[in-house]
């Protein structure tokens, strides 16, 4: 599947590729553009919006536009994709292989789904944010994002599925969710939070956080593991599951800090930290606390 920007397109380009058999409408108002397997479809509208739509091989692309947007939707191979922008924003969308993607970008922003090889990709931006997915090998990715600058990727491959949710956290991708080789990853962040995390296995992968929270190094990466990870009020995260083995770490407060390590499967380690206090977890150390924070492990509790 071609990875692309969406170019605009040029005043009258509507009325020529209406003439090769699609559909362009350019009216009063927004732009629309459809195409079932008739090639590329482009129009404006009066408002400053344009739309393009380009199917093929059995696909159905389906792109529409108002209030200075941009919308694309590419289908290839029996593939539907539907593109939305509002408000000026741009909707970018494209689908190949018996896959689906869907795009809605609203109120100054912008949001871009890839789906290919039976896979679904949505994306969803709204007030000033960014959303991404993409999706590969019967996999599923969604990314949901709003806030000024807030910004949510989402990437699947090899049957798996990874979700992104974020509201109000302006930064670079603050909300991150990998997903591989069977692997559910889902993250959620609010109020200036941060969460990256990965699912490299047949493991599930969790993440939130919020008020300044940073769920950094999370990932799973061994068959039957999974990880837990939560920060809240500036608390800080770690959580790794390298087997069938599981980890919930939990940070709340300014100072605080919670991590946990599996190595050996069967483990299930626990560690919560408050503010100010620590916590640290492993089936391959002895545990390390203070300031009030609890662990619990194979090696011992604290």
């Amino acid at each position: 599947m071609n990875m692309r920007t969406v170019l605009c397109a040029a005043a009258g380009a509507a009325l020529m590729l209406a003439s090769a058999g699609g559909h362009a409408h350019a009216a009063s108002g927004g732009a629309n553009c459809a195409s079932k397997s008739q090639g590329d479809i482009i129009t404006t509208g009066t408002d400053g919006s344009d739309c393009e739509a380009n199917a093929s091989s059995g696909g159905t692309a389906t792109a529409k536009s108002v209030v200075n947007s941009h919308a694309f939707a590419g289908a290839n191979q029996h593939s539907k994709t539907k593109s939305n922008a509002t408000g000026n924003s741009s909707a970018v969308g494209e689908a190949d292989n018996g896959s689906t993607a869907k795009v809605v970008a609203t109120d100054s922003s912008a949001a871009n789904a890839q789906a290919d090889d039976s896979s679904k990709a949505k994306a969803t931006a709204k007030s000033g944010s960014y959303s991404q997915s993409s999706a590969d090998g019967s996999s599923s990715a969604t990314s949901s994002s709003s806030g000024s600058g807030s910004q949510a990727l989402t990437q699947a491959t090899n049957g798996s599925k990874a979700t992104a949710t974020i509201n109000d956290s302006p930064g670079t991708f603050n909300a991150q969710a990998f997903a591989d080789g069977g692997g559910i990853a889902t993250v959620k962040v609010s109020s200036g939070g941060l969460v990256a995390l990965d699912a490299d296995a047949k493991c599930k992968a969790t993440g939130t956080a919020a008020n300044g929270g940073v769920v950094g190094e999370a990932t799973c990466f061994g068959d039957g593991g999974s990880i837990v990870a939560n920060a809240d009020n500036g608390g800080e995260v770690s959580a790794i599951s390298s087997a069938a083995c599981s980890v919930k770490a939990t940070a709340n407060g300014a100072g605080a800090e919670a991590s946990g390590d599996c190595q050996n499967s069967g483990s299930k380690i626990t560690a919560t930290a408050p503010a100010g206090g620590t916590a640290f977890g492993s089936d391959t150390k002895p545990p390390v606390c203070s300031g009030g924070g609890h662990v619990k492990s194979p090696m011992g509790n604290c």
